[in-house]
This record gives structure tokens, C-alpha cells and sequence, in this order.
């Protein structure tokens, strides 16, 4: 299970999380450590596509975390 607090974590990412296997497969999809996406508390931008194709899903259903512009 992940280490992230459940309210921490974006509602609509925990829920496309909730399905059995899905960390598991992003991870392995990413060639990432499944602790290192456990601990999204919303996916990276230059991640959604990726992250979408693999979850199979549409990417808008993604949620994603905005650049700062600094």
C-alpha cells in the first residue's frame, strides 16, 4: 500500500490508483519503482501521456501537476 496519506493524494488519481494493479503496471510502464509513484500526490506533468496510454484511460482523465513559473 502507499505511504501517502489518502487526503494528500488527488481525488481523481486515487481513484484511477484504486484499481488492482494499477501502481504496479505505471511503475513498470515508466521503469520506476512502484514506492516512487506511491508517493504521487498528483502526476507529473511530462508524465500524463505516458501515465494515461498505461491506465488506459484519456489523458484529460490525468491529473496533472502545473510548472511554477519561477
Amino acid at each position: 500500500m502507499s505511504d501517502l496519506q489518502p487526503s494528500r493524494r488527488d481525488p481523481q488519481l486515487a481513484e484511477l490508483f484504486s484499481k488492482r494493479g494499477a501502481v504496479k503496471a505505471v511503475a513498470e510502464g515508466l521503469g520506476i519503482s512502484t514506492a516512487a509513484v506511491s508517493r504521487w500526490p498528483i502526476v507529473p506533468a511530462k508524465r500524463r501521456a505516458d501515465v494515461a496510454r498505461i491506465l488506459g484511460v484519456d489523458a484529460e482523465q490525468v491529473p496533472v501537476r502545473q510548472r511554477r513559473n519561477a
